[in-house]
């Protein structure tokens, strides 16, 4: 199993929308690992670990992998255990991040914004992420809570970003 997905093979369902609707997403998500093509994965956000889920999918052969980004945010990849996701070639491909640089471009959306702004919550320390562009909305969202983000080089397949606390002048 890789550690890394390529995104073109990645269905996404967000239940915790529906769930914030009040509605149980459980058929929601078991029609779309019903449609999931062999090699592909479906990527379940919600606001807690789906620990009951797990079973439900094992026993339609399904495997997991699962990640907590924030106290009431996880992302579960679920594929079919007979047809587990090749590696991500395009991730393979790209240019290695410059040392003491967190490679990021591998996660699959909205995971490196997450990433960053649990970083950015739990540390007032400057962090360098590489992405695959220049992430504009979090500019956005963390300039009014005194974090400056900024380009420091492109790169053919990414971007070097650092997000750092501003100084006065900074912004």
């Amino acid at each position: 199993m890789t550690d890394s997905f390529d995104p073109a093979m990645v269905a996404d369902l967000d239940a915790t929308a529906i769930l914030a609707r009040g509605e149980d997403p459980l058929q929601e998500i078991l029609a779309a690992a019903e449609t999931l093509p062999p090699g592909n994965v479906l990527h379940v956000r919600s606001p807690f670990e789906p620990l009951p889920l797990y079973q439900v999918m094992a026993a339609r052969g399904f495997d997991h992998r699962s990640a907590q980004f924030g106290e009431q945010d996880w992302s579960s990849w679920f594929w079919h255990t007979e047809h587990p996701p090749a590696a991500a070639t395009e991730v393979a491909a790209m240019t290695p991040a410059p040392a003491g640089v967190t490679d990021l471009r591998h996660l699959p959306a909205p995971e490196p914004m997450l990433w960053i702004l649990e970083a950015t919550a739990g540390s007032p320390e400057p962090i360098s992420v590489m992405l695959r562009w220049f992430p504009t909305p979090l500019v956005e969202m963390l300039e009014p809570q005194g974090w400056v983000v900024r380009e420091e080089r492109a790169e053919p397949d990414g971007v070097v970003v650092t997000v750092r606390r501003s100084e006065t002048g900074d912004r």
